[in-house]
């Protein structure tokens, strides 16, 4: 059995790793949180544990004790392969959880493209298609600027020691060397690798799996995106079938893919965190759903959306299908949180009066309505297209999750169809243009 501990700063990057590993073979745990009495590390029989910290948004000292704690944890102590996922746009605390991994004494090699986005890592500066990204607006929402390199994100006054390998490193064809030389210190130090395609990626996966993930008799911790943990998966994938070609014929691994149905027919609540235009695209095209929009100014007001409430829970009492959202406008990144918190509560509050299925949008808006409806740990089962991942909780419940600006005008949709399937239930034929969103309910 291979043996892989991942730990994700938010849920939709959670599921989606979850779901590299599935697709090339292994069984795979998403689990909500640090720590609940150790049962969630205690999986006998799962290849991969996948651990939320939920820690993109929190203060840096407490992600980092957060992430101390899921790399404490037996899971993460026993296994051959230690991976944390970070977002591709360089967002959320990298800098504090790496820390709290060479805190821990891993060396950490950090490898941060994601070249099925176009975004890449050259001479250590994070760009995306080409362009530097704090020259573009994908950082629109967040009170920080980004950053302009990687490596300011590590550096410190306790001189940890930092090494960079550049794309000729990689595509040497001796970075398993070099890699080794970058890790000589007897110190936890941390190395970051630039690259720009798929087969980078897979160099760097290599070159740690020839290492053994070890250097200088400490730990390797490879810290990357989504599409870092696909190679990873697919190149552990391939050396567990040559070393094991019999057992492979003959796979026991859970079939994470599978299309069974899941007994009982169920309306959807699908809650879409972001109000970016990619996000607001993808939701015009779920035209059958009845469409609640809520105001932001009213964010955190005590009982400002009761109406809109009752409304959904009456709608999804009747097996209607529900998306709610935030009205259209511009938003002060400083309330972001609140607001986020605000759609979460009120999804929340929605989905424990109905026995629902959900679409979640955003890793933050997505934990928040899987904590209050009390779910701690799930399986994903499959994707419909990069990101975009549908995983079924303990209890039952189908979960279609994506990060808020990935995937292409029908994501959305795919999801839905996805759970339908599954419900064993007809799908709605996508549209060629999207149509008008119908039976809209919007505070006024």
């Amino acid at each position: 059995m291979v043996s892989v501990f991942v730990q994700a700063d938010d849920f939709s990057g959670a599921a989606e790793v979850g779901y590299c590993f599935v697709q090339h073979g292994f069984s795979a745990q998403v689990v909500l949180g640090t720590r609940d009495g150790g049962s969630p590390f205690a999986m006998a029989g799962t290849d991969v544990v996948v651990v939320d910290s939920h820690s993109r948004g929190l203060p840096d000292a407490t992600a980092e004790a957060l992430v101390r704690d899921a790399f404490s944890c037996p899971a993460a102590l026993g296994a051959k392969v230690a991976f944390k996922k970070i977002d591709s746009l360089w967002r959320g605390n990298i800098g504090a959880e790496v820390a709290a991994l060479t805190a821990l004494g891993f060396h950490a090699v950090v490898a941060g493209a994601l070249p099925q986005l176009q975004r890449s890592v050259l001479h250590g500066k994070p760009l995306v298609a080409g362009t530097a990204l704090a020259d573009t607006r994908l950082w629109q929402a967040e009170i920080l600027e980004p950053p302009a390199d990687i490596p300011s994100l590590f550096r410190s006054e306790d001189s940890m020691p930092l090494q960079a390998l550049d794309l000729a490193a990689v595509r040497s064809g001796l970075l398993p060397q070099k890699m080794s030389a970058a890790l000589e210190s007897v110190h936890p130090s941390i190395t970051v690798v630039d690259g720009e395609t798929v087969h980078d990626l897979q160099d760097v996966a290599d070159a740690l799996l020839h290492l053994g993930f070890q250097a200088s008799n400490r730990r390797i911790v490879l810290v990357g995106t989504g599409g870092t943990a696909d190679v990873l998966a697919r190149r552990l994938a391939a050396q567990h079938s040559a070393a094991q070609p019999a057992q492979n014929a003959q796979s026991s691994h859970a079939d994470g893919t599978t299309s069974e149905v899941q007994p009982g027919a169920r309306p959807v609540l699908a809650v879409v965190g972001s109000a970016s235009a990619t996000a607001q695209a993808q939701l015009e095209r779920l035209d059958t759903f009845t469409v609640v929009r809520l105001h932001p100014q009213h964010a955190g007001v005590n009982g400002a959306y009761q109406t809109q409430l009752d409304d959904v829970q009456r709608s999804l009492a009747a097996g209607t299908d529900v998306a709610v959202t935030m009205a259209k406008g511009i938003v002060d990144p400083a309330s972001a949180a609140g607001i986020v918190r605000s759609l979460s509560a009120f999804a929340a509050q929605a989905a424990r009066g109905a026995t629902a299925d959900l679409i979640l949008t955003g890793g933050e808006t997505a934990r928040e309505v899987l904590n209050a409806v009390g779910i701690q740990q799930l399986v994903p089962i499959a994707a419909v297209q990069h990101g975009a991942v549908l995983t079924r909780a303990d209890d039952g419940t189908l979960v279609g999750t994506k990060p808020g600006s990935f995937g292409d005008e029908l994501a959305l949709l795919q999801l839905y169809n996805g759970i339908r399937e599954r419900r064993g239930q007809s799908m709605p034929v996508p549209t060629t243009s999207p149509a008008r969103l119908s039976n809209q309910l919007e505070q006024k």
